[in-house]
């Protein structure tokens, strides 16, 4: 049963086939903090992020803090990426703010483009001293469940593809590969509720998502 790696609705009373590599909330959920935590539909500034960084993190000691150092984000065969100084954070978080409230509004990009492209800049930033990965994908469901799409989820046995499209997306300054790998989850998770509701493997995004997954175990990842 393919659908179980990317269907984000796994009953309780059952056990994933896969394992995800980090604990992710369940469909609905995204919206469900959002709300908790008084995010409004437009992100008025950082402060909103924030929120959400407190309410995750929790008892964290940097929880709903920019962080204050400078850090290195260590990476595969000893590569170091440096964010933004954090001197520079609460400028660089007004500017992701504004931006992203412009692009909600303006319509360039569709529903995943846009997750994809937030997700991407804030990580690139990197405005927290930890949970920097989990908030850029919590915001990335959010996106997509405002626009009432379904969220994504990242496999275990995709994470190397997650990390490789966003590393070269932050050395490159280009971000379409990265784009194309959440839109193909996110079609991935529609097809999985097509899937389970009684619809037949004959789709392409199945036909394409059987063959990634049978690379990846060919290429013994």
């Amino acid at each position: 049963m393919i659908f179980v790696i990317i269907n984000p609705r796994i009953s309780s009373s059952k056990l994933p086939i896969v394992r995800y590599f980090e604990f992710e909330p369940r469909s609905g959920e995204q919206q469900n903090i959002a709300d908790q935590t008084n995010i409004p539909s437009r992100f008025n500034s950082d402060l909103c992020l924030l929120k959400l960084h407190n309410y995750v993190l929790g008892r964290h000691r940097a929880a709903g803090r920019l962080r204050e150092r400078d850090v290195e984000v260590g990476g595969e065969e000893g590569e170091v990426f440096e964010p933004v100084e954090w001197e520079e954070l609460p400028e660089q978080m007004a500017m992701f703010v504004r931006w992203l409230n412009e692009k909600m509004e303006d319509g360039e990009f569709g529903a995943g483009e846009l997750a994809a492209r937030a997700h991407h800049r804030l990580t690139f930033v990197h405005p927290f001293e930890d949970g920097n990965g989990r908030i850029a994908r919590l915001l990335l469901n959010i996106l997509l469940e405002r626009r009432a799409f379904k969220p994504v989820f990242i496999p275990d046995e995709l994470r190397v593809d997650y990390y490789r499209h966003l590393k070269d997306a932050s050395k490159t300054g280009n971000c379409d590969e990265f784009v194309k790998f959440v839109c193909f989850l996110q079609q991935c998770a529609d097809e999985g509720d097509a899937h389970e509701a009684g619809a037949d493997e004959s789709g392409a995004e199945w036909e394409e998502l059987m063959r990634w997954m049978e690379m990846r175990r060919m290429d013994g990842r």
